[in-house]
């Protein structure tokens, strides 16, 4: 495992990975290490790791994901490690079991990344499949692509009829937040995570009035508020009507003073008009 190469789509540029760097070396440092042999490789008496799979420590790890920062060697925490982990394995990216020499990692598809499919590669002289079968897999890596892409437009097409901040275009950044969301949700519960937001922004019953774009929508945890498991309708407080007078103001007693009279000993500040008496009465026209 010392030795060798191992080959890369660079589809890997326009993956979600790419941008979370601890994920990104922590995937790729396992992957690159897996082993390769079919035969396997023999650890110990009880463990022979098989094709695709390393065995490490997650103290070795911090050593291995060390990095330079102001001429400092720093180390990622074994929470961060232990956290990226947790979250390769629910993108199914690896799976894991424990021995007592460490942890195994399995990487999930390791015989697609390293073949990748359609990619027409020579391996020793011999061509890995033939003509038809390599055709029948480019057709169906341009069909998932063609999808993927119809998918895309289709979200942003949702967003932009809705009656929120407008985009002049489906920008790169879009495409990978909702590819990126698209790994752990559905179409469907992203575009009625959308619909919620509309309705409860636009609506003057509830206290929301900030409008995000979709790329902030996507990116920075608001959207997972708007799912409909999250019930977001009641997420969100309504406005309470004021049914009670509100308290008030001394601007607005001294209003109400000039306007009524100033009349102070009133009860619970109501105001009263006495009678006016009659002191005589005005002769009476010849």
């Amino acid at each position: 495992m010392a030795g060798g190469a191992f080959q890369t789509s660079r589809e890997l540029f326009e993956n979600p990975i790419w941008q979370n760097i601890v994920e990104f070396r922590l995937f790729f440092l396992i992957y690159g290490k897996a082993v390769f042999a079919e035969e396997g490789v023999k650890v110990s008496d009880d463990l022979t790791l098989q094709r695709g799979e390393w065995l490490r420590s997650t103290r070795k790890l911090q050593e291995d994901l060390s990095y330079v920062e102001n001429r400092q060697v720093k180390t990622y925490s074994v929470s961060t490690i232990n956290r990226t982990i947790k979250r390769l394995e629910r993108l199914q990216r690896v799976c894991t079991k424990t021995h007592e020499l460490g942890t195994v990692f399995t990487v999930l598809n390791y015989e697609q990344y390293q073949g990748f499919g359609g990619y027409r590669t020579m391996e020793l002289g011999t061509q890995l499949g033939t003509v038809t079968e390599q055709t029948r897999n480019n057709n169906k890596n341009v069909k998932k692509e063609k999808n993927l892409k119809d998918i895309n437009t289709s979200i942003f097409d949702h967003w932009m009829n809705k009656d929120l901040v407008k985009h002049r275009i489906l920008t790169p950044q879009i495409k990978l937040q909702i590819s990126y969301k698209l790994n752990h949700y559905s179409a469907d519960e992203i575009m009625q995570a959308i619909t919620s937001y509309d309705e409860i922004l636009n609506n003057p019953n509830y206290k929301l009035n900030t409008r995000w774009g979709l790329l902030d929508f996507l990116e920075k945890g608001h959207f997972e508020k708007f799912l409909p498991e999250r019930d977001p309708y009641t997420f969100y407080p309504k406005v309470v009507n004021d049914l009670v007078p509100q308290k008030q103001t001394k601007h607005r007693k001294n209003k109400e003073k000039l306007l009524g009279g100033g009349a102070s000993g009133n009860v619970a500040g109501r105001s009263e008009v006495y009678p006016v008496q009659s002191i005589g009465s005005l002769p009476e026209p010849n």
